[in-house]
C-alpha cells in the first residue's frame, strides 16, 4: 500500500498571498488543525497551523513573559481589532521549518514512520511539485490501528 492509496485529494489549502483571516476561516470552517500552504507556482511551500493564528492573538508585549499567574482568572484576549490577523499575510507566519512532504508512491509504512519519528501530524503528499493530496494521523489510525483492534475483539 502506497500513500496515494490512502490519500485525501480534496486538500483545503492556503495561499502565501492570503491574509491571515482567510486561514483562520479555513481552519475553523473543518477539522484541519493545519494547512499546506502554496505559492503562486501552485507549489507546497508552508504549513499554517493553529498556533500560527493564536500567535497573532497574544500581544506582542506579553511573549517575553515566562509566567502568567500573575493575571486575573477573568483575563480576557484583546478584542479581535487588535490582532494583525488582516494586515499579516500566510506567508509572513506560516512554518516552513517542520514542512514534510511525501510522494504518492511512497509506501504507507514510511509515511508512517516519517510521521512518528518527526512528529508530523499531517503530510502533503506531492507529485511534480505540485499537492495532490494529503495524509493525517487520522488515515493512518483507520488503515494501520483500525484492524488491529478489530481483529482482536
Amino acid at each position: 500500500m502506497v500513500a496515494r492509496d490512502i490519500m485525501t485529494t480534496d486538500v483545503v489549502y492556503v495561499r502565501t498571498t492570503d491574509i491571515a483571516r482567510k486561514g483562520a476561516e479555513r481552519l475553523l470552517e473543518g477539522t484541519h488543525a493545519a494547512l499546506p500552504v502554496l505559492d503562486e507556482n501552485d507549489n507546497v511551500v508552508g504549513i499554517l497551523s493553529e498556533t500560527d493564528i493564536l500567535g497573532l492573538a497574544i500581544p506582542e508585549y506579553l511573549s517575553s513573559v515566562a509566567d502568567f499567574s500573575f493575571l486575573p482568572k477573568s483575563y480576557a484576549f484583546p478584542p479581535s481589532e487588535g490582532w494583525d490577523i488582516d494586515e499579516v499575510t500566510v506567508g509572513e507566519i506560516m512554518r516552513t521549518a517542520i514542512l514534510r512532504t511525501v510522494s504518492p508512491d511512497e509506501p504507507v509504512i514510511e509515511v508512517a514512520r516519517i510521521m512518528v519519528r518527526e512528529h508530523v501530524r499531517r503530510c502533503p503528499v506531492v507529485e511534480d511539485g505540485k499537492l495532490v493530496g494529503i495524509i493525517s494521523r487520522r488515515d493512518l489510525m483507520e488503515i494501520i490501528v483500525r484492524p488491529a483492534i478489530e481483529g482482536t475483539s
